[in-house]
């Protein structure tokens, strides 16, 4: 039955918490492919890589993320209030991720003796990971590896906070320009605007100047402001599964000139919201399901670790052993700053954000 997407924005959803589950997992996947064989992923493969499977789920977090954070910054109080609650959201567990890395995966790994590790000025360094000041590397610590990074991922963290910085500039310039006039319509002009223009950019970079880097930076940008888009619109939209299902059926079909890179930017969002949030919510509401944040940021190191201390691993080894492990500590970090933030389990849930 179909039904609008505001019917369904003002309920919790479960189903939005598995799905980002499922992709915690998938990015875990698709980087044992890196660190164990140095090769693309199998969906990478298949879509003569145009995009990774690890890519289609951070593109997943970020649509969502563009969908529920907008929400979350039309109902702040003030800019600084909406700030507050985006740090609190991505910065705790990354500061424990940081640390853990710096003083618990660093001095186990490392070639370096304890005094040579902790004496190294390049492993204080990686505290600027702590500022959303990248850097990949601690001395001495997996540098027998394919890939020598210790937290790659951790590249997504500016990328999601200068769209937050973004769509926060965007709002404060459409309450100067709209005097409290017309502001939704001016929400919907100027958020309108923004995300053909980052679309038109993408479709440059895709077409024309062909860099893989910039395509795998820039899309989740696309797909954070469609997200955005699909909040403001969510009285217009249509949620049709029948249609969502037909756009899944014609996904896999696209996997030349950078047909699924281009298509899937309303694809994606579209099959996201009829047939995840569109469709009867799942009964399961367990914290485990909550913990794809921290899954993210532990997944590499993690597999990294176990890497070393099981050599010749596969891909799927690699996985089907680091996946407990990245569960086990994702849950404890996640327990851990609920209970310093003090947050009930519902206002902490990402999609009620």
């Amino acid at each position: 039955m179909n039904c609008l997407l505001s019917d369904k924005m003002t309920k919790f959803s479960t189903n939005i918490n598995i799905l980002r589950f499922i992709c915690a997992i998938s990015v875990i996947l698709s980087h044992s492919y890196v660190l164990t064989l140095n090769e693309y992923d199998l969906v990478s493969r298949y879509f003569n890589n145009q995009v990774s499977l690890g890519g289609i789920a951070v593109s997943i977090f970020f649509f969502l993320s563009g969908l529920y954070v907008t929400k979350s910054l039309k109902k702040s109080k003030s800019s600084i209030d909406f700030i507050k609650k985006r740090v609190k959201r991505i910065f705790p567990q990354l500061w424990i991720v940081v640390l853990f890395s710096i003083f618990v995966i660093g001095p186990i790994f490392s070639t370096l003796s304890l005094k040579e590790y902790f004496t190294n000025i390049e492993t204080y360094k990686y505290l600027k990971n702590m500022i959303l000041i990248l850097t990949y590397s601690l001395p001495g610590v997996f540098k027998d590896r394919y890939d020598t990074t210790i937290n790659g991922p951790l590249w997504t963290m500016p990328v999601e906070f200068l769209c937050y910085i973004m769509i926060l500039v965007l709002s404060i310039v459409i309450k100067k320009i709209s005097n409290n006039k017309n502001e939704e319509k001016f929400w919907k002009i100027l958020f309108g605007i923004s995300t053909v223009i980052s679309i038109c950019i993408f479709t440059i970079i895709l077409y024309v100047i062909k860099s893989i880097f910039l395509i795998t930076a820039f899309r989740p940008v696309c797909f954070f402001l469609i997200g955005s888009m699909c909040f403001l619109y969510k009285d217009k939209i249509i949620l049709n599964p029948i249609v969502a299902l037909i756009m899944v059926f014609i996904l896999p079909f696209l996997r030349e000139n950078n047909l699924f890179n281009l298509f899937s930017l309303i694809f994606i969002p579209y099959i996201i919201i009829s047939l995840i949030l569109g469709v009867k919510q799942t009964k399961f509401n367990l914290k485990i399901f909550n913990i794809s944040y921290e899954m993210y940021l532990l997944g590499w190191p993690i597999q990294q670790s176990v890497n070393v201390l099981f050599s010749g691993l596969n891909p799927i080894e690699n996985t089907c052993l680091s996946l407990p492990i990245d569960i086990l500590f994702g849950y404890l970090i996640y327990i851990t700053v609920e209970k310093i933030l003090n947050r009930k389990n519902k206002s902490y849930v990402y999609n009620k954000q």
